[in-house]
């Protein structure tokens, strides 16, 4: 039995309830809070090595194939302008075996030309950067998507043939910022054409 003065076990009052709760959501808005800038930071690091890509790509690649072209220039509707969306390089036909033959041509044919521009897939909801070689015997070997996530391209000789200045616009993934980030998707660069010296 029971004495009168003792009392019996009591649960949580409201009031500690309502704390522990509120102590709770604010442990789980904490939680989302470093998932949410995460997961924000890792795009924005998928974006930056993404554009280091393409402007790897270009410097690299594009850019040794300028330099060792006969001539290069941007072409519109295959016509030489002086600035398009389309790149053209070709090689002297007198070389006995002109770069980059093997990677773009099969065995025993010679490399004649490269055009370089950036297409749009609706399909895939993406955007790639193309070359399509010309090959000594085959012609037009077909068009092959190079990169993605280049929206536009504009290459511009202007009135210096000894440089073909490069823009590039590029895709970006994260939409969180589009308006404040849209100039940081447009890269431009300068490749050196082989046809003149840099020093003249």
């Amino acid at each position: 039995m029971k004495a009168a003065g003792s009392r019996s076990q009591q649960g949580f009052t409201l009031v500690e309830l309502m704390i522990a709760l509120v102590l709770g959501l604010l442990v789980v808005l904490g939680v989302s809070q470093v998932y949410l800038m995460t997961l924000q930071s890792s795009r924005a690091i998928a974006d930056v090595a993404a554009r280091q890509e393409v402007v790897s790509y270009f410097s690299n690649v594009v850019g040794n194939e300028v330099r060792a072209s006969f001539t290069a220039y941007p072409v519109s509707g295959g016509v030489p302008d002086a600035s398009a969306g389309n790149l053209q390089i070709n090689y002297t036909d007198d070389a006995a075996d002109p770069p980059f033959s093997e990677l773009y041509c099969p065995a025993s044919e010679a490399l004649e030309a490269l055009e370089y521009y950036s297409e749009e897939d609706a399909g895939l909801g993406e955007s790639f950067l193309v070359v399509v070689p010309f090959c000594s015997v085959s012609g037009n070997t077909g068009a092959q998507r190079v990169l993605s996530g280049v929206d536009g391209l504009v290459f511009d000789r202007g009135t210096d043939d000894r440089f073909i200045d490069v823009t590039m616009t590029l895709s970006s993934s994260d939409n969180t910022f589009s308006n404040a980030a849209a100039s940081k998707n447009t890269i431009e660069m300068r490749m050196v054409s082989h046809s003149v010296s840099i020093f003249d």
